[in-house]
């Protein structure tokens, strides 16, 4: 419906204005999956979930995050400590 369809052109302003496509999973405190235009893989995203207090965003580890730590510690510690996706 007309929900759908605004939600749809939301999402793609977002990716197109940000250069991440970002997708909210359905659980109780849903994870969010941030994969960036230029990803390589469909796997090549970072995934967050909500923290107990429910004012932020955690990132969950994974084997891409752990490789933008081995790769880019400066970035990672931004990401990390800033809470900037976009500085990613």
């Amino acid at each position: 419906g007309a929900f759908s369809k605004q939600t749809a052109l939301y999402r793609e302003c977002v990716y197109q204005l940000t250069g991440f496509k970002i997708d909210l999973g359905n659980q109780v405190k849903p994870t969010v999956k941030v994969r960036s235009m230029y990803a390589e893989k469909e796997e090549d995203c970072l995934n967050f979930k909500q923290n107990d207090a429910g004012n932020g965003l955690d990132l969950l580890t994974s084997e891409f995050a752990q490789t933008v730590k081995d790769s880019d510690p400066a970035a990672m510690q931004y990401l990390t400590s800033c809470k900037s996706v976009p500085a990613f």
